[in-house]
């Protein structure tokens, strides 16, 4: 179905949404009813059963790539609160309700686009996480209808470009800043207080030998 200039796709079962789409063109969106090898940041798996949504959206290339990441934070806020559920972001890509993850972004960049994967903790269960969770389901009380979610997250993204006041916005809704935080990257943990984000995205982590900028990673507040 078209919506705006993006033409988005529902499918029932894939191995990955981003990994799928990959091959569609530019502005184009694929929805999952379910995932079976749903990935997150440094390759972790996202538990995708059926009754969640699992949205990727193929978009150009925008300077810095990792400004989209941000952009679907906000894109997600957004939605989330036309439903009535206000959120909070935490460094780089969790979405949290009462401190609770409802959703992830996983954006990644392949030579002339990027895919920028949503996945929303919709109608599921979410028992049995490494960490705490949470739902819409557990929010309000009732169903959602998963698609009219997509597509009005599909309409919001052609309404917020990604630029850079995206990053403001993404600073109002954070709740990293100030925070301890221990920083999983592909080369080892970063520990200390949460004093910033550049416009970049790099989170700025004051450690006991002095403010690193960290590009990549996993946050968990300690």
């Amino acid at each position: 179905m078209r919506i705006g200039r993006m033409d988005l796709r529902v499918v029932g079962s894939v191995g990955s949404t981003n990994s799928e789409a990959a091959d569609m063109d530019v502005w184009s969106a694929l929805l999952a009813r379910e995932q079976l090898e749903g990935r997150g940041r440094l390759d972790h798996l996202w538990d995708s059963q059926p009754g969640g949504l699992y949205l990727s959206c193929v978009l150009p290339p925008t300077d810095p790539p990792t400004l989209y990441q941000f952009w679907a934070a906000v894109v997600v806020k957004r939605a989330l609160s036309d439903l009535g559920v206000e959120v909070s972001v935490r460094w780089p890509n969790d979405i949290l309700v009462d401190d609770m993850k409802i959703a992830g972004i996983l954006s990644e960049h392949k030579g002339d686009r990027v895919i920028v994967g949503i996945g929303i903790n919709v109608n599921n269960h979410v028992e049995d996480r490494p960490f705490p969770a949470t739902s819409l389901i557990e929010r309000t009380g009732k169903v959602s209808d998963v698609e009219g979610i997509a597509r009005r997250m599909i309409e919001i993204v052609q309404d917020v470009p990604p630029a850079g006041d995206v990053m403001e916005k993404w600073r109002s809704a954070s709740i990293t800043e100030g925070k301890r935080v221990s920083v999983t990257t592909l080369t080892g943990v970063i520990s200390g207080t949460a004093v910033g984000i550049r416009d970049d995205g790099a989170l700025l982590v004051e450690t006991e030998s002095g403010v690193e900028p960290v590009t990549e990673g996993e946050c968990r507040f300690t």
